[in-house]
């Protein structure tokens, strides 16, 4: 009950995120509006072809944490999802499987106590960073150990903060939706109806997500209509 209230009181500290909103503003000007689709899109973690993914040369995981394993600001994820995380932890490893949040390890999670309760409770580890998403690449690099992220997949069920993030940083993208609206704020919901509304918008105009070297895999591994999702 502690880290539930924690993680509260941290969402209102994240409710304006000003490098996303200014990042917005860059895709809403058109200039990089395709940083907002995803490669893929799938209804949850747990239904992702993880298997798929690593043939096709992805080799860690970089996970949102609300509506991706957990509901809103709970720190234990849904069953479903807590088996998804461990068939991912035994396909790509303990360490390359991640939690990148904008409350938890972030700029607000003073001494990181969340950020060390919920590595307890999912079992993998969260990136500690001083700067939101978009702005928090760093601790992603020093953590694999790459300066390339093109290997790695992003996965989240926002589109102007995780498919951002990813896509601006030459990651495959994958949006999930969200497990649940229940508990979000008011906020968070608005914020999402205009995301949903924005991706649709440009999918209708032609705009896709950008370019990345291994779509082409991704094809060959999945021959399916929804590559990638079970």
């Amino acid at each position: 009950m502690k880290l539930r209230l924690q993680l509260m009181q941290k969402a209102l500290g994240q409710r304006f995120n000003w490098p996303a909103l200014a990042l917005t503003a860059r895709i809403l000007a058109g200039g990089q509006s395709t940083l907002m689709i995803p490669h893929l899109e799938a209804p949850s973690l747990a239904n992702l072809d993880l298997e798929a993914l690593k043939r096709a040369g992805i080799t860690g995981l970089v996970l949102d944490k609300d509506n991706t394993p957990t509901r809103p600001y709970e720190p234990r994820p849904e069953p479903e999802q807590a088996e998804a995380l461990a068939r991912a932890t035994a396909l790509f490893g303990a360490q390359r499987v991640v939690l990148l949040s904008n409350s938890a390890g972030g700029p607000d999670d003073l001494g990181y106590e969340e950020a060390d309760a919920l590595e307890r409770s999912l079992g993998i580890p969260v990136l500690r960073h001083a700067q939101r998403k978009p702005r928090c690449l760093d601790s992603v690099t020093a953590h694999f150990g790459v300066a390339d992220c093109s290997s790695l997949a992003m996965v989240g069920d926002r589109y102007l903060t995780d498919v951002s993030f990813g896509n601006l940083h030459g990651m495959l993208t994958v949006r999930s939706s969200p497990l649940t609206m229940s508990g979000e704020p008011l906020v968070v919901r608005c914020a999402r109806f205009v995301e949903r509304w924005l991706a649709r918008l440009l999918r209708a105009r032609g705009v896709r997500a950008p370019h990345h070297v291994l779509e082409r895999h991704l094809r060959l591994a999945t021959p399916r209509a929804a590559p990638c999702v079970r």
